[in-house]
């Protein structure tokens, strides 16, 4: 997509396929916006803060469901879980991927369909709050987690069976 008036029109059926309506509806525009879009008004400061949010739940939940799991075992299922593979299949499950504002040379791939996600995350947290957040992320990754293909870390699992 790369007209701004057309994703305007399209942000009620965003909202509806994620199950959240922003207040502040900025916020989702600059969650779809890449910078070949938009320069200064794009995703990137997004993207920062929603990779720190789920690097966190997905943390806070290994850490409470895998109490048997050491450190090295639990940082691999962390990236197992979250990795460009994995948020791209949630923004292409949820066809919100169609909805992606990129320039006119840009071809939208699955490092954005990732940083997509990342940003919503991060506009729905400063939209709400994090209880909302973690409730999308379970909804769109942790109950989808099986669909997708898992990426296996062979070098993260010899170096941890060494350890």
């Amino acid at each position: 997509m790369n007209n701004i008036d057309d994703f305007s029109s399209k942000i009620n059926n965003i909202e509806e396929i994620i199950d959240y309506t922003f207040i502040n509806k900025n916020l989702l525009i600059n969650s779809f916006t890449h910078p070949s879009f938009n320069k200064e008004h794009n995703y990137e400061r997004l993207e920062f803060l929603g990779d720190a949010i789920i690097n966190f739940h997905t943390s806070e939940l290994l850490f409470k469901t895998k109490q048997d799991y050491k450190p090295g075992l639990l940082t691999i299922k962390r990236s197992q879980l979250i990795n460009n593979k994995i948020l791209s299949s949630s923004i292409k499950l949820l066809k919100l991927n169609k909805y992606i504002l990129v320039g006119k040379n840009v071809n939208i791939n699955t490092k954005i369909c990732s940083d997509v996600y990342e940003s919503l995350i991060a506009a729905i947290f400063l939209d709400s709050n994090i209880k909302k957040t973690y409730n999308f992320f379970n909804r769109t990754i942790i109950t989808n987690i099986k669909s997708f293909d898992k990426i296996i870390d062979y070098k993260g699992l010899l170096i941890n069976y060494f350890h």
